[in-house]
């Protein structure tokens, strides 16, 4: 499980609140490590658990939170490298998207590969391979049926001529997604990395506009939504903090209740918000990031 902290500042692709080892600080100070055997499950599970915190608060309590997102982000385009170390051997090859390219002493007329010439020098293969891939320069060093590569563009270092700089045509985290690969042996590849997609940071925290019951302004992660997330990582270690209910047929909720010796099941036509069970010790922790539409029951 890997765990992506949101530091405050509207982190890409964050997924929680706090590390783990928040939880494990917060429950000792309150002599409560061992609950629900927190002290003793693995890294991985309780990085698990700081996650279903974190999507429970968003999901439970995110239309209500004050204020709106703090961060925004462009969109961003990935980056992969193409090193030459030395020269490839012929009909050695490398793939860059949907696009397979040959490396030949001499170009075949009658080829269907896309043939791209091997230089008398590691830069002038560079070149040559970049050239192919942008389709921008005359077939004396590559094969006659070549297209520009629809997945990315290359340009040939500025400081290094045996280095190609790749970018996705596109923006977005699709583009780190990018086919990369090769077989020859003095090729080094660095695969497609950092492309992001254009919106709003993942979390409903930071927020703008957002004061406390004392008029101060509430910035990054604050440390009742952090106590918040370690109540409920522990509960969520114990059992899913969204349950399924049990429904009829018309989808109603199915209650149970005994009353002596008779157990009575009813279709009830309640809410699914008030389905939802109550955690007041975390619940009541974020009382002052809530809008006053409703009541945090417990």
């Amino acid at each position: 499980m890997t765990l992506v902290l949101e530091t405050g500042g509207g982190v890409q692709n964050a997924n929680s609140y706090i590390p783990a080892s928040f939880v494990l600080t917060y429950l000792t100070t309150r002599s409560r490590q061992t609950e629900n055997s927190w002290s003793t499950l693995t890294a991985d599970q309780q990085a698990a658990y700081c996650v279903a915190a974190t999507d429970y608060i968003d999901t439970r309590w995110g239309n209500r939170f004050k204020g709106v997102r703090a961060t925004y982000f462009d969109g961003a385009q990935a980056a992969g490298l193409i090193e030459f170390t030395g020269q490839p051997a012929d009909t050695e090859t490398i793939t860059v998207g949907d696009y397979a390219y040959t490396f030949v002493a001499a170009l075949s007329v009658l080829s269907g590969d896309f043939e791209v010439l091997i230089g008398a020098t590691a830069a002038d293969t560079a070149a040559n391979l970049t050239a192919a891939i942008q389709e921008d320069t005359n077939n004396d060093i590559y094969s006659t049926n070549i297209i520009a590569n629809q997945n990315a563009d290359a340009a040939v270092d500025a400081t290094t001529d045996t280095q190609i700089n790749l970018s996705a045509r596109v923006e977005g985290s699709a583009g780190n997604d990018i086919t990369f690969s090769t077989t020859a042996g003095n090729i080094t590849l660095t695969g497609f990395v950092n492309g992001r997609d254009e919106g709003s940071q993942p979390l409903e925290f930071p927020r703008s506009s957002l004061y406390d019951k004392d008029g101060v302004r509430v910035t990054g992660v604050p440390l009742n939504l952090k106590h918040a997330t370690a109540e409920y990582a522990v509960r969520a270690a114990n059992a899913a903090l969204f349950q399924d209910p049990s429904v009829d047929a018309s989808g109603r909720a199915l209650i149970e209740k005994t009353i002596g010796p008779i157990t009575l099941r009813y279709a009830d036509g309640a809410t699914l918000d008030l389905l939802i069970k109550p955690y007041p010790a975390a619940d009541k922790l974020l009382r002052d990031y809530i809008t006053t539409t409703g009541t945090i029951r417990g």
